[in-house]
């Protein structure tokens, strides 16, 4: 087997670890009894005041969740290997679109102390989809 023809399931890897990432608190900090852990959607939870949205945070979650879904069914279609070459390019961007999810709160201010596997699990998965992309585009 080819790696062309295993290239799919790297695509699935990526989805699924974004997804996990996008369901996972992005930051989770506390200081003395005062927890809070921020999710990559949207929603704050703070021990002291209870639970509110943050709208600003919001786009980085839609961006990696967009960017999982499209990842994981051109992966389950990619299987095929029908049009490997479109599948790669839509991995490529998706990657890129899953990076700039990860770093758009980071950007809008949003502390870097506390960064929780929310954080890391869709960097990685971006990652992986570029490198899945990649190898669709430059192997087949």
């Amino acid at each position: 087997m080819a790696l062309k023809d295993k290239v799919w399931i790297i695509a699935l890897v990526s989805a699924i670890l974004s997804l996990v990432g996008w369901a996972t608190p992005y930051i989770w900090t506390w200081v003395g009894t005062i927890h809070s852990m921020i999710w990559s959607w949207g929603l704050i939870f703070v021990t002291a005041s209870g639970i509110w949205f943050i709208m600003q945070i919001m786009v980085a979650g839609i961006f990696i969740i967009i960017s999982a879904i499209s990842i994981l069914v051109t992966g389950i279609l990619s299987k095929k290997r029908e049009n490997l070459k479109k599948m790669g390019l839509i991995w490529l961007v998706a990657g890129i679109l899953s990076l700039l999810g990860v770093f758009t709160p980071l950007l809008m201010g949003i502390p870097a102390f506390g960064l929780s596997i929310g954080f890391y699990l869709p960097l990685f998965g971006g990652i992986i989809a570029i490198i899945a992309g990649i190898i669709a585009l430059y192997v087949s």
